[in-house]
């Protein structure tokens, strides 16, 4: 058997391309691989040594031999590059391979690293690459290994830096956990954030930092490694947020520390209070941490600023959680310091007293879930006839679908809630089972900006042309376009999107980021959260409130009501899917600013094509074909992928493009051409 020279796995030996990576075998090395021999020359007289395997990432060579095209070769110790002399293997990561080497005339060590060149083959990870080792030449500070040598050409990129001598953080907090007390941890702490902000100076970034790449010196100070410094233009909060998860793994007494505070958990649950921990630590560490990006330090000067003003740990309380489960602390997401007793008790007291005061004396259950205005109403029924109820009647106006309507639409009211409403009206005399008269009640409201009127209506869910309706849709509100990117941050972190441009829309979001989103945004304008979230046996559960008036994502059922519009069309708005779309045939593979296509009879842009579209359901095949409901459907009850509608610039005009086709998607990932639109309930 031969080995890759790419990826250095198994293959036969007279194959011209590897199965698992596609490397062309020839072109490689200039000549093709040897053949087998002769099965009579495959038996000699005493059994042949086994040949080594290949010792580092995508190479077959050993010490010494050379490839034709490859960009280095395994160093043996002793052999010379580029002035330095290899002492030893050291390792290999993802990036590079790692050796100790000196230089001659001098017992200092350093650490070589030699970039793959699968690696550096990628345009994206070449460009940073030779940015972040721009800037590590650059970087000078006391807590950080110095780089001394860097070639950031695309042939054979590689960087030296200073040896530095001591343990990890994470080898120490396996070997020797009780050195990391309070006291150690907010020095560490310091240093950490001292670090980060001289790395930003030079625009790089410990937002993957971990305790493997963090090293503690013989004078008890850290060494970060160059190996866990980047170059990104991610948020600064987003290194608070790495020292936070930093600092609560070296604190947590849990054997599964790795767990509970790691940065998956941590994104989607509340922190939970580290025992054994003062509460201004635990404080700190919970604005570090929050999920919302936007509730965290605003930078690091801030979090520096409140992790110096800590109290001494004598004078400080500390937190002791009440109970533990398998030596690992439980997971409180509402733990709280106690407060004073007696306060919290004749407060409740006393709204208790005030909750059967509202309920007996006022309409509040016919207000929350009426439409009736809140009255007082008394202790008696006598009382309750001195309040007069005015219902407004006029004809129902002509619905309106398309922009140039007026921004003011009648909400129109079942029949079943109108005839309850006529009956309890004073001096009614329509009786139960009358039907209302002709002239209808409406509540007028006002259409949310860039948002359009979807009136309560059946349609055929997941059928073709001509097919009769199956399901009934109540009214709601559907945002006129894609959200775009500058409505993207104004509430989140900017996202990794294919191009960059305010009126783009934001793509390359996950549906996990997307709730948070809905809810900051409801937050803001003082609306009703749709979405709450919780973990259920270390699973996130999200829950949609269908009622509430809060931001969300469409029902699947709800986003092809809209994108059908009461029509027959293969795509949104037209059978032509050049008048409405973006896709392969026109958009050259590039997203294009909302709104530039013909919107449909809906009002609505870019239903079809542009960025396909993230919708709440979780996905199910046989779904639709097996619907359990025909109000309202919204989904199964749980699933692993959650479902993706409407096509994208990458589809051609067909199957993926058709206002019928479905994909699906991990809602803890984002992709490229993938964004969302919003819905309101009314």
């Amino acid at each position: 058997m031969a080995y890759c020279i790419e990826c250095g796995k198994k293959i036969p030996d007279r194959a011209k391309f590897c199965k698992f990576c596609g490397t062309d075998q020839v072109s490689d090395t200039g000549v093709e691989p040897t053949p087998a021999p002769p099965a009579e020359e495959q038996r000699p007289q005493t059994p042949a040594p086994k040949p080594e395997p290949p010792k580092g990432p995508g190479k077959i060579w050993g010490p010494g031999e050379k490839s034709a095209n490859s960009i280095f070769t395994l160093l043996s110790d002793g052999e010379e590059f580029k002035g330095y002399k290899v002492l030893k293997h050291l390792n290999t990561d993802a990036e590079s391979v790692k050796y100790i080497v000196s230089k001659k005339g001098s017992e200092q060590k350093y650490v070589l690293r030699l970039f793959h060149k699968s690696f550096v083959e990628n345009i994206e990870h070449l460009y940073q690459l030779q940015m972040r080792l721009k800037n590590l030449r650059n970087l000078r500070h006391r807590y950080i290994a110095p780089v001394v040598d860097t070639d950031t050409g695309n042939k054979s990129p590689y960087m030296v830096a200073q040896w530095a001598e001591g343990k990890s953080l994470a080898e120490l907090k396996e070997t020797n956990p009780e050195y990391f007390t309070e006291d150690t941890v907010r020095r560490i702490g310091r240093q950490l954030i001292e670090t980060a902000r001289a790395a930003r100076e030079q625009n790089l970034t410990l937002n993957k930092l971990s305790l493997v790449g963090i090293l503690l010196d013989e004078d008890e100070n850290i060494q970060v490694l160059s190996s866990g410094i980047n170059y990104d233009e991610s948020d600064e909060r987003e290194d608070i947020f790495t020292i936070g998860i930093i600092i609560c793994q070296l604190l947590s007494k849990s054997v599964l520390y790795a767990s509970i505070y790691s940065e998956a958990r941590l994104r989607v649950a509340k922190f939970s209070y580290i025992n054994g921990t003062s509460l201004s630590l635990n404080k700190v560490l919970a604005d570090a941490l929050h999920r919302n990006i936007l509730q965290r330090y605003k930078d690091l000067e801030t979090l520096q600023k409140g992790w110096e003003s800590l109290p001494a740990i004598s004078k400080d309380e500390i937190y002791q959680a009440q109970e533990q489960i398998g030596g690992a602390e439980i997971v409180r997401e509402d733990k709280k310091p106690k407060g004073a007793f007696d306060i919290y008790f004749w407060i409740l007291i006393l709204l208790i007293i005030a909750s059967f005061g509202v309920i007996f004396t006022t309409n509040i259950f016919s207000f929350i879930f009426g439409d009736e205005e809140f009255a007082y109403t008394g202790f008696f029924a006598a009382d309750s006839l001195k309040q007069e109820r005015r219902v407004q009647t006029i004809p129902q106006p002509q619905y309106a679908d398309t922009p140039e309507s007026s921004a003011y639409i009648p909400r129109q009211t079942r029949t079943s809630e109108l005839s309850r409403r006529t009956r309890d009206l004073p001096g009614s005399t329509q009786r139960k089972g009358q039907q209302p008269s002709a002239q209808t009640e409406q509540v007028f409201q006002k259409v949310p900006d860039n948002f359009v009127q979807i009136r309560m209506n059946s349609f055929g869910f997941g059928r073709g042309k001509g097919e009769r309706p199956n399901v009934t849709i109540d009214a709601f509100y559907l945002s006129r376009h894609e959200v775009t990117q500058a409505e993207w941050r104004q509430f989140m972190t900017p996202a990794f999107c294919s191009a960059i441009g305010d009126d783009l829309p934001v793509d390359n979001v996950s549906w996990n980021d997307i709730i948070i989103y809905c809810n900051a945004r409801s937050d803001k304008e003082g609306l009703q959260r749709a979405y709450k979230s919780s973990v259920v046996n270390g699973i996130r559960v999200v829950t949609c409130d269908f009622k509430a008036n809060g931001y969300r994502l469409p029902s699947e059922a709800e986003w092809e009501l809209a994108a059908k519009a009461g029509m027959d069309y293969d795509y949104s708005g037209s059978d032509d899917p050049d008048d409405v779309a973006w896709y392969s045939s026109n958009s050259s593979g590039k997203i294009r600013k909302v709104g530039l296509k013909k919107i449909n009879p809906y009002g609505l842009y870019d239903m079809t094509g542009n960025v396909a579209e993230w919708v709440w359901d979780w996905f199910d095949p046989n779904y639709i074909r097996n619907l359990p409901t025909f109000m309202n459907p919204s989904g199964p009850a749980n699933g692993t992928l959650k479902s993706i509608r409407g096509g994208s610039v990458m589809n051609g005009a067909g199957s993926g493009l058709n206002i019928l086709s479905r994909d699906r998607m991990n809602p803890a990932s984002g992709r490229q051409f993938l964004g969302f639109r919003l819905v309101r309930t009314y």
